[in-house]
């Protein structure tokens, strides 16, 4: 709206009369607790979506997109659910920001390549796909990055970018899944380890045969079925019995 007006920044106004309700704080580290509470409230709700019917659809939609879509999910609603619920916080964020600086800007005030390249990074460094894996690239990333151009920023202008372009590079060649699921597997290997060597071998218990029940009676008999997703061919002229207590699969 703001490029389409032609305006580069908007002020917002001063309110004099209650203030807090307008989130204009008097304090500048009330705007640290309140990014901390904007956290954990992404945090929960992160959480929420990953044990949720819709968090089990977008890692099927991640491994296999036609293979959920045949299993009956729809990818486009269960994308643009996961599109609306990922820009909520971000629009919290920048609410937060725009009453902390008083000012509107543009979206190419704040969101440069070197931003995009940030936040790539930062997932990339801790993780995809898990709660804690952006948490742990931006805790280890930010303040890096903060404290070398503080310290550096003067003699060498732009270290931000090409620290985050190295690391980039760095974990795409040596860590391509990020810390948390490279660390969790070094645990888990000297965790079995472990247990391989300080545990005893259990004597194997071979039990007796026992003769194969008579088959019962036919319950369900198929002859020539077939069936297809949206062009994928999952049966083709399959024919089965189903008899009594026997499970079958198809």
């Amino acid at each position: 709206m703001m490029d389409w007006l032609g305006y580069q920044e908007v002020a917002i106004p001063m309110q004099r009369e209650r203030p807090g309700w307008f989130m204009q704080l008097t304090e500048p580290r009330s705007f640290d607790l309140l990014a901390l509470g904007v956290l954990a409230a992404t945090l929960a709700l992160s959480y929420l979506i990953e044990n949720s019917r819709l968090g089990y659809r977008l890692r099927a939609i991640r491994e296999n997109e036609q293979a959920a879509e045949a299993m009956g999910v729809n990818a486009f609603r269960v994308k643009m659910a996961g599109y609306m619920l990922s820009a909520a916080p971000a629009a919290v964020v920048g609410a937060v920001y725009a009453h902390a600086i008083l000012f509107i800007v543009t979206p190419d005030a704040v969101f440069g390549v070197l931003v995009i390249v940030q936040t790539l990074t930062v997932c990339l460094v801790g993780g995809t796909g898990t709660l804690w894996g952006p948490l742990i690239g931006a805790a280890l990333m930010v303040p890096a990055s903060e404290m070398l151009d503080t310290t550096l920023g003067d003699r060498l202008p732009g270290i931000q970018g090409v620290v985050y372009g190295v690391v980039l590079v760095l974990i795409m060649t040596y860590a391509p899944e990020g810390l948390y699921w490279r660390v969790r597997q070094l645990v888990r290997g000297r965790e079995g380890a472990r247990g391989e060597a300080g545990g005893r071998p259990a004597e194997l218990v071979t039990a007796a045969a026992e003769p194969p029940p008579a088959p019962g009676e036919v319950l369900l008999e198929g002859r020539g079925v077939s069936k297809s997703f949206l062009g994928l061919q999952a049966l083709s002229d399959v024919s089965f019995e189903v008899r009594e207590r026997e499970i079958l699969g198809v």
